[in-house]
């Protein structure tokens, strides 16, 4: 598990080679570009021009967050996800408590 100030509450919204990311509490939007994508095990990995996140940062939204000098968001391949309620970070991508219940 991850603290909740591990994760930046934002909506992303990611339209062909532009990604915009919402942070709540915040005014404005932040713009970047898609600089490429790639799926590997089961896992798409979307690069960005730019960083976006802080160091102390493990998810934006639905996405995990890593890079030191841009972002790369990952998450998933295939899935459907849900957008997460305000103030909520996803769980980790190698699985969830239901899985970890099972």
């Amino acid at each position: 598990m991850f603290a909740k100030e591990d994760c930046l509450d934002a909506v992303v919204h990611i339209v062909d080679e532009h990604c915009t990311i919402y942070p709540r509490r915040r005014a404005a939007p932040i713009v970047t570009r898609v600089l490429g994508r790639r799926v590997a095990d089961g896992v798409e990995s979307i690069y960005l021009d730019r960083m976006v996140h802080e160091p102390h940062h493990t998810h934006v939204a639905d996405y995990r967050v890593s890079g030191a000098v841009t972002t790369i968001l990952q998450r998933p391949y295939g899935l459907a996800l849900t957008p997460a309620p305000a103030g909520a970070c996803p769980q980790e991508l190698s699985g969830t408590d239901a899985e970890a219940e099972a």
